[in-house]
């Protein structure tokens, strides 16, 4: 007896399909798709890219940083008191040692100190020496770093305010003639009036401590007071 479920003509036979298959099957046949296990592992590593542009966030952050403590250091520097001896003025005779024909005389000499920064300046302190120096060389030669008939000592001035002046009034024993030595057609004397010292103060708005030294020199001609070369003023 025939099978009623049996087709004439040709027998064809389905396989059922797995799961597997299935998927496989939906899957596009082309020969640029990857394979999905590479697919994965290259998504999973950081590209270049984006290592070099963390790299360049990081370098952009720093120079960042560097600048803006630069300009904080420069508008600090700029907004500080700033105190300076502007200039000395020889005021002249005030008297002469009382002796028989007496080598020296006192001069009075006012130095003008100011406040050229911005700011209070706090505990203003100027410390100072004058003293006769002898271009000359010798141990019988006046020399600046004796002490013998110097005038030396320690101002306490205070606060000084932005463009504020101070007057330290000095006493200054002077040669009443200066030897001179021959120089040309002319003569030069060779002993100069040195004025040397430092200015100390606290700036108020950080605490910080400043010091500047000053000096100044009256050569050739009496009350012509002049600044100091640079070693002169770190002598």
């Amino acid at each position: 007896m025939a099978d009623p479920n049996a087709e004439s003509g040709n027998d064809q036979r389905v396989t059922p399909e797995t799961p597997a298959d299935l998927v496989l099957s939906q899957e596009p046949k082309t020969a640029s798709t990857p394979d999905r296990r590479n697919r994965r592992k290259f998504a999973d590593h950081p590209h270049w890219w984006t290592i070099l542009l963390s790299a360049i966030a990081i370098v952009i952050s720093v120079l960042s940083y560097v600048e803006s403590h630069r300009n904080r250091a420069l508008n600090e520097e700029v907004n500080r008191p700033i105190i300076r001896v502007a200039s000395i003025v020889d005021r002249g005779l005030v008297f002469e040692i009382r002796q028989a024909n007496p080598p020296r005389r006192e001069n009075a000499i006012d130095l003008y100190i100011r406040n050229n920064g911005k700011t209070f300046a706090g505990n203003v302190v100027v410390t100072y020496k004058a003293q006769l120096d002898d271009m000359r060389e010798g141990k019988d030669y006046l020399k600046f770093s004796d002490d013998k008939d110097a005038t030396k000592g320690k101002e306490l001035i205070g606060d000084l305010a932005p463009d504020e002046e101070y007057v330290l009034v000095l006493w200054v024993s002077e040669l009443k003639e200066s030897p001179t030595i021959d120089f040309g057609n002319g003569k030069v004397n060779t002993v100069s009036l040195y004025i040397k010292g430092d200015a100390s103060y606290i700036n108020p708005t950080d605490g910080a401590s400043h010091k500047e030294k000053f000096c100044f020199y009256e050569g050739g001609m009496y009350g012509q007071f002049e600044r100091c070369p640079l070693p002169d003023l770190t002598k």
